[in-house]
């Protein structure tokens, strides 16, 4: 018999948000799994900041960071885009984060809260996605 999998809850994103995400209820996208902690990472909206990275978004001078707090680990699956078009590469990068780092995300990129090589990786991954209305984006 197959397990059904219930999709994680989606978040809007605006400037000046910090979206926290792990098992504790005080979260604001919690995620009952015994490989998940407390607090395992979270999103931050920055307008203004330059970090030297290729992640402003959308040309509202926001940045999206995801910060790692977990001792599981997080990964950043980045969607590795062609250079004369918006098409996503067939091979993405994974990129590791270490505890208290941050890195700014890009739209496609997907937050990995489990190993890429755990079993039940494919249930716990968030996508950030542009919104709808200028200045917002989508976690889900």
């Amino acid at each position: 018999m197959e397990k059904t999998v219930k999709a994680l809850p989606s978040k809007i994103l605006r400037a000046g948000d910090c979206v926290r995400i792990g098992r504790n209820s005080a979260c604001e996208i919690t995620i009952q799994c015994p490989n998940i902690s407390s607090l395992h990472c979270e999103l931050e909206v920055v307008a203004g900041e330059d970090d030297g990275s290729p992640g402003k978004l959308s040309g509202e001078g926001l940045s999206v960071f995801v910060r790692d707090h977990s001792s599981n680990g997080t990964w950043i699956q980045r969607s590795v885009r062609e250079a004369d078009s918006e098409s996503v590469a067939k091979d993405p990068k994974v990129v590791r984060l270490s505890k208290g780092s941050r890195e700014c995300l890009q739209p496609g990129d997907v937050i990995l809260l489990l190993a890429p090589a755990h079993k039940a990786c494919g249930r716990y991954r968030l996508t950030l996605q542009e919104g709808k209305s200028k200045g917002e984006y989508i976690v889900r």
